[in-house]
C-alpha cells in the first residue's frame, strides 16, 4: 500500500522500515540525506513516528561490539532531531541520559579504538540538545536548506554538508524533500 508523505512524495509503507534497517545496520557505510529525510518526513505520522523511535532506541543499546549500530542510531536521531517532526527532539530529550552515558562508550577491535564516533556523536546530540538556541537554528538552517535543494535541483543533484550532515528541519511545517547526499563518517 502507498501512503502520501508530508513533502508530497508517495511512498510503500514499509519502505520506510527498510530505509530504517539500512540506516542502522552493522555495515561498513552511511546512508544518504535523502533517505534520512524519508524518515524524517515518516515521523510526522504518529504510527511511523513510533516504529522509527523504538528502532532507534534499540539500536543505541545494541552490544558495543555492534558499535556500528550504536553510531548510526545517533547519526539518525541527530537527523532527526534537525529535520524530522518537533515530537522527536521531545522524546529524544526525556531519555537524553540514554545518550549522555555513550560520551564514556568504550570499544576496541584488534587494538584499534572503535568507540570515539560514538563518544564524539553523543557529546554533539547532547550538546545540540541542551541548547535551544542551537536547536532552533540548526532546524531553521536545515528547512532552508530543504528549499534551497528542492528548488534548485529537483533533477536530483546533490547536496554538500559539513560534519557529515545536511540540512536541519524547521520547527513547525511540514518537511520538504532533499536530494540525495552522501553522509561522511564522522
Amino acid at each position: 500500500s502507498y501512503r502520501k508523505t508530508k513533502s508530497g512524495g508517495l511512498f510503500k509503507t514499509s519502505e520506510f522500515k527498510a530505509i530504517l534497517n539500512e540506516a542502522t545496520s552493522n555495515e561498513n557505510w552511511n546512508i544518504s540525506n535523502s533517505k534520512l529525510q524519508v524518515l524524517a518526513d515518516h515521523t510526522y505520522n504518529w504510527e511511523d513516528y513510533n516504529v522509527i523511535m523504538k528502532h532507534l532506541w534499540a539500536k543505541v543499546q545494541s552490544k558495543p561490539k555492534e558499535w556500528r549500530k550504536i553510531y548510526k542510531a545517533l547519526n539518525c536521531m541527530d537527523y532527526l532531531c534537525k529535520n524530522g517532526a518537533p515530537r522527536v527532539v521531545q522524546e529524544i530529550k526525556d531519555d537524553l541520559y540514554k545518550i549522555r552515558t555513550l560520551q564514556d562508550f568504550a570499544m576496541s577491535e584488534n587494538g584499534v579504538d572503535r568507540g570515539q564516533g560514538v563518544r564524539d556523536k553523543s557529546r554533539e546530540l547532547c550538546e545540540l540538545l541542551s541548547d535551544p538556541t542551537m536547536l532552533q537554528n540548526e532546524r531553521e538552517f536545515a528547512r532552508q536548506t530543504r528549499e534551497k535543494l528542492q528548488g534548485t535541483s529537483q533533477g536530483g543533484g546533490s547536496a554538500m554538508g559539513s560534519g557529515g550532515m545536511v540540512g536541519m528541519g524547521g520547527m513547525g511545517g511540514p518537511p520538504t524533500s532533499m536530494s540525495s547526499s552522501s553522509i561522511g563518517q564522522g
